[in-house]
């Protein structure tokens, strides 16, 4: 989610009244909030199912495992799943979602696909 920001050559740009800044931002902020937590529900949701992995990899910040994406979630966008077990980037692993946080899961691989 992002805040509105001006941008040259739209109709937008010239408008009367733009919103202050300090409003986008108490705005996006109570966005957020909203999101995180239907995001957390529909994570929580997910728990216990047994779902296809994309391993697209070591994970960045983390050295407990490899880490991937269901067909839903978008790279550099959407959560992530870390998960447990061995998987080597580019294949697709089923695991069982162990987890959940606000936008990414935790899973245990159970399968090679």
């Amino acid at each position: 989610m992002f805040t509105y920001s001006r941008e040259e050559g739209t109709p937008a740009c010239d408008f009367p009244d733009q919103v202050p800044d300090r409003v986008m931002r108490e705005r996006r902020a109570e966005l957020m909030e909203a999101q995180a937590e239907i995001s957390m529900r529909k994570n929580r949701a997910l728990v216990g199912r047994k779902l296809e992995v994309l391993v697209e990899g070591p994970a960045a910040d983390s050295p407990a495992g490899p880490i991937g994406r269901l067909a839903s979630q978008a790279p550099e966008i959407d959560g992530a799943v870390f998960l447990h077990g061995d998987a080597a980037p580019g294949e697709f692993v089923r695991a069982r979602v162990d987890r959940a946080m606000t936008y990414d899961l935790s899973a245990t691989v159970v399968a090679s696909i």
